[in-house]
């Protein structure tokens, strides 16, 4: 019996001792496995990271330094920390290729690339009147835009077969002149694809800001008839809210309210604003003195001053986002030769005034974009594009050797896209390692981009009409 018990005991013993010698290496493991060390091939203890690669239209042949690694993205590669030679092939596109280096315990993304068709093609969809000025919504899915001398705007549902096109008749509260709008000049899509902000200037010079209800054309209201008192410039959308619209007026910032055309105080000597969400600005603005210039982030009650100007005549560049819980305000200003990133600029300083994250060699800086993801921001200055990538913080230098005509704009959240001065359009990656050049389109009127990547539309005239056309950015 005695026997019995004892060998009972042994063997909980044992099990026990088992378990806990296990648990002992299972957690050494996920340690060792965390840290980024694994065995390789010769069963030697390596320092890796993890490579997650995707693209589009179509699934590419992965290589990793000349070797097919996967017939057919996307992949997962767990590789040793060095530098690689990434590619991606597929037959009937131009190959991608870049040089990426692989860190200890990270996690690199390469689910940018877009393979372009080594030949590509137009395919005429339907005639249309040539655009004086012409926008897309930030969803791709349609085109508003507006022929000289008419008194509405058009529109284009985009679809690769059939697009559909209407008349967007205004209501009479939109004032015409001789029968025209003049010049219509787009400037802000809602974040539901539904309204458009424009800016309308009229054959005798005057100025009418709208706000455009493109489903619901009746409800377009003309801000400057409606609050002529505070007649409002500089006009933006208010997070999510088409019915309340942020406008300057005399240096006098407020919040429009266009149902029931009542405002409200935001802030006061305003030089320029830019907004995130429905409660924070960043601002340019003067000294309660008057001697100053001041770049400020505000939410609330709180606010933070980032730098100051005693020039008051300087007119800094300022943007603002939010990307993966941190926030970033980037000042570009003709004084200095380096643009500013601060991180976070709402939190309490350890010194008395917040210093940067990160500088930027870039001067005389004329726009500061944001990417719609938020993950990259780029600083142009003439034929200088600069990118920086928040998740990676690295900067790219990209020079661009045709003359941009018009902008630079973000085509997705890591492609830069722009017309040169022989109307050629231009797809580069965030970082400048591809230009792509895609077909020509009318002067100032750039490639549109369906969501899906699989198509592009241009507009193109010729003696006999102005067309539209598809151009397929699958090979066939």
């Amino acid at each position: 019996m005695n026997i019995k018990k004892n060998r009972a005991v042994v063997m909980r013993v044992v099990a026990y001792a088992t378990i806990i010698i296990l648990s002992v290496i299972t957690t050494a493991l996920l340690l060792f496995v965390a840290l980024g060390y694994r065995f390789n091939r010769d069963g030697e203890v390596v320092k890796s990271g993890l490579l997650l690669v995707d693209n589009k239209p179509e699934a590419a042949q992965i290589y990793i330094d000349g070797k097919l690694e996967d017939g057919s993205s996307p992949g997962r590669f767990v590789l040793p920390t060095r530098s690689y030679e990434l590619s991606l092939e597929r037959t009937g596109y131009i190959g991608w290729k870049r040089q990426l280096t692989i860190l200890p315990q990270t996690v690199l993304q390469v689910r940018y690339p877009i393979l372009i068709p080594e030949k590509l093609t137009t395919e005429a969809l339907v005639d249309i009147q040539k655009p004086q000025t012409i926008t897309q919504a930030d969803n791709n899915k349609q085109l508003v835009y507006h022929v000289a001398n008419e008194s509405n705007l058009r529109r284009i549902v985009l679809d690769p077969v059939q697009p559909e096109i209407s008349i967007v008749t205004l209501p009479n509260t939109v004032t015409r002149e001789g029968g025209s709008l003049g010049t219509v000049t787009f400037i802000d899509w809602s974040l539901n694809g539904k309204h458009v902000l424009a800016q309308q200037t009229l054959p005798s010079g005057a100025v009418h800001m709208l706000s455009i209800d493109v489903d619901n054309p009746d409800r377009t209201v003309d801000m400057t008839a409606a609050f002529a008192a505070a007649p409002p410039s500089d006009i933006t959308y208010v997070d999510n809210e088409t019915r309340i619209i942020y406008g300057l007026h005399e240096g006098t910032l407020r919040r429009y309210n266009i149902e029931d055309s009542t405002t409200e105080l935001v802030a006061e000597r305003i030089l320029s604003f830019r907004s995130y969400g429905d409660d924070l600005l960043a601002l340019t603005r003067l000294s309660e003195d008057g001697t100053q210039v001041e770049v400020t982030v505000q939410r609330g009650e709180t606010e933070a001053v980032l730098e100051t100007f005693a020039d008051t005549a300087a007119r800094p560049e300022i943007a603002y986002a939010e990307y993966d819980s941190d926030a970033y305000l980037v000042v570009a200003s003709s004084d200095q030769k380096l643009a500013r990133v601060y991180k976070d600029p709402l939190s309490k300083p350890i010194l008395k005034r917040q210093i940067p994250f990160v500088l930027l060699p870039i001067e005389s800086v004329e726009t500061i974009k944001f990417s719609p993801n938020n993950q990259y921001v780029y600083l142009r200055s003439g034929q200088t594009v600069l990118t920086y990538d928040f998740e990676n913080t690295r900067a790219n230098t990209i020079t661009l050797a045709d003359t941009v005509s018009g902008d630079v704009t973000w085509m997705n959240g890591s492609h830069l896209a722009f017309q040169s001065d022989n109307l050629t359009n231009h797809l580069l990656d965030f970082d400048g390692n591809y230009n792509n050049e895609i077909v020509t389109s009318d002067a100032g009127v750039r490639l549109f981009y369906s969501q899906d990547l699989e198509s592009a539309y241009r507009i193109i005239s010729n003696t006999q009409a102005t067309v539209l056309e598809r151009v397929p950015l699958v090979a066939e």
